[in-house]
């Protein structure tokens, strides 16, 4: 969140590119910008506007449901359904959670069942070619924040093939709106940055992530990048660089590249341990356990945030037991809900499976979740018992099915090693080591959970023990720019200068626009009896940060008494 905020800020102080191809989706962050520009910088702006969006697509949920399950004059049966899935998903935490904070993750839920309507709204009447361009442009604009929704446009196609007349006309326009809507992304990356890439170049890194000999189907960082959005970046483009370019500068679409080699490599040396991860993923897609790589949400429900409300293995199971039992029912167009939620899916299988990337999915299934109910409850009422036991039946097995345990075991650290990081934030030693020590047990050969539970002796005064334990991180992980800082602090503190000088010059090597390491690397050659070497690290800290008063004072203080 805080990486949006920051590059919105960026933008409206007029630093709006840095002459490279964008490496990250530019659309959200153009949005935030736009919107405090108009109004004021605010993120409850942001949230105003995602919860009404989150209206929306309720309201969105119960107009599909009526439309795909209308029985003849009936209404009484859909509208059923579509109350239930409309209120069940103002009641689902995840969206709750996610419309509350700064991430495009709902936009993109609401546009994408957008289109879905709209497809299912076209089989009653001709689509003219404009229509086809409006809808096209839509996509593009949107595959700007979340490029997932292009995997909508099978839909579009089919519903132009069945109801456009002039399909010469119509598919071409189609095709021309996606790339006026992305053209802004894409004029940018060629006129301005003189580089080959769409919208971003940084879709060779997800695929990586997604597909190597680490991955496990869920957001898994590899070995020697670190876990913070901002750093990760930082980090994917200099080891690239450093492999292709010596540690020169190199187009961004190079480094898309680099990653993207390293996976299909991965993919062509062992295909039957990709096709595990494959399988692996659609069971994550599935599973009821909650990998939410932010902690979002279970962050909002502990601040008494969000509502008390459904998660996603309860509508998973309803779910999967809706699509069998409407798939096997007169109501045809259910398939084109049923479509759009595969295609959502398929569309993560080439990267990798959190909660917020499988919320677009929800909409879908909390309509056939809520099918399954009202066709339930008029089973049982019509005394149709051998329909009612089948549908049980099936609704137990898809159950069993979602809450099959997950294999690593790492991933339950997650909710619990973030909630100690706010506990420390807070200074609360108690509950964050009981969150982190439980963290630790889950992932003991985790950097960052060994960095955590280092703060957290650090935060105690047990310097010793900290040190154990900022030293295993950076064996762990030999980018791990924190723990390198922790343990230059602690020297100091201990009166050991020239440990520190080691350290820090480590960690600002690997991050040479950290304002407090380069302050405590000149602090520590000034204690090491080196003037000259911490004047010169300040003057190479100030050319980045010229303005800088702690660093300005530093340099006034040892150039008076050297």
């Amino acid at each position: 969140m805080q990486f949006y905020n920051e590059w919105s800020k960026r933008l409206l102080s007029g630093n709006w590119t840095d002459h490279y191809a964008f490496y990250g989706l530019p659309g959200y962050a153009f949005l935030v910008a736009g919107i405090y520009k108009t109004f004021f910088q605010n993120p409850i702006l942001i949230t105003a506007l995602q919860a009404g969006i989150e209206a929306f697509l309720s309201f969105l949920i119960y107009s599909i449901a009526n439309l795909i399950f209308a029985k003849g004059e009936n209404r009484h049966f859909s509208s059923a359904i579509g109350i239930f899935a409309g209120v069940g998903y103002a009641f689902y935490l995840p969206s709750q959670a996610f419309a509350s904070v700064m991430m495009p993750t709902t936009l993109a839920a609401a546009a994408f069942w957008l289109i879905v309507w709209w497809c299912l709204r076209s089989r009653v009447k001709e689509i003219t070619w404009m229509e086809a361009l409006a809808v096209g442009i839509g996509i593009g604009c949107m595959a700007m924040m979340v490029a997932t929704i292009f995997f909508v446009l099978p839909l579009v196609l089919l519903a132009l093939i069945q109801k456009s007349t002039a399909l010469s006309k119509s598919i071409p326009l189609l095709l021309v709106g996606v790339i006026l809507g992305c053209s802004p992304a894409i004029l940018h990356n060629r006129w301005i940055a003189h580089d080959m890439v769409m919208l971003s170049a940084h879709g060779g890194l997800n695929f990586f992530i997604g597909n190597n000999a680490e991955a496990d189907g869920y957001l898994k960082i590899p070995s020697g990048l670190r876990a913070n959005q901002a750093q990760m970046l930082a980090d994917s483009i200099s080891v690239a660089e450093k492999a292709l370019g010596g540690g020169q500068n190199i187009p961004r679409s190079a480094v898309s590249a680099y990653w993207s080699n390293q996976a299909s490599a991965y993919i062509h040396e062992h295909p039957v341990a990709w096709l595990r991860l494959l399988g692996q993923k659609i069971i994550n897609f599935w599973n009821a356990y909650q990998y939410d790589d932010l902690s979002i949400i279970r962050a909002l429900g502990e601040e008494r945030i969000t509502t008390l409300g459904l998660h996603f293995g309860i509508v998973a199971a309803l779910g999967l037991a809706g699509i069998c039992v409407a798939l096997g029912s007169e109501h045809v167009k259910s398939r084109w809900v049923v479509a759009a939620i595969f295609l959502h899916l398929a569309s993560l299988l080439t990267v990798f499976i959190t909660e917020r990337y499988r919320l677009a999915a929800v909409p879908g299934l909390i309509i056939m979740a809520a099918y399954f109910i009202v066709q339930l409850w008029e089973n049982a009422a019509c005394a149709r018992w051998k329909c009612a036991v089948m549908q049980s039946a099936t609704l137990i097995v898809w159950t069993i099915f979602v809450t099959l345990p997950v294999p690593n075991q790492g991933a339950w650290a997650l909710d619990t090693y973030n909630s100690g990081i706010r506990y420390l934030a807070k200074k609360d030693a108690n509950k964050a080591s009981e969150q982190l020590q439980l963290a630790w047990r889950y992932a003991p050969e985790n950097d960052n959970t060994n960095l955590a539970v280092g703060n957290l002796y650090l935060l105690q005064n047990d310097l010793t023990r900290a040190s154990l334990f900022f030293q295993r991180a950076i064996r762990l992980n030999s980018r791990n720019t924190a723990a390198l800082n922790n343990l230059g602090y602690i020297a100091l503190s201990q009166n050991s200068p020239a440990s520190a000088v080691s350290y820090y010059s480590q960690s600002l090597e690997l991050d040479p626009g950290n304002i407090l390491a380069a302050y405590q690397l000149a602090t520590a050659y000034w204690k090491n009896q080196n003037p000259s070497q911490a004047l010169q690290t300040l003057d190479q800290a100030l050319i980045l940060h010229p303005k800088q008063e702690q660093l300005l004072e530093l340099r006034s203080k040892i150039s008076s008494n050297p």
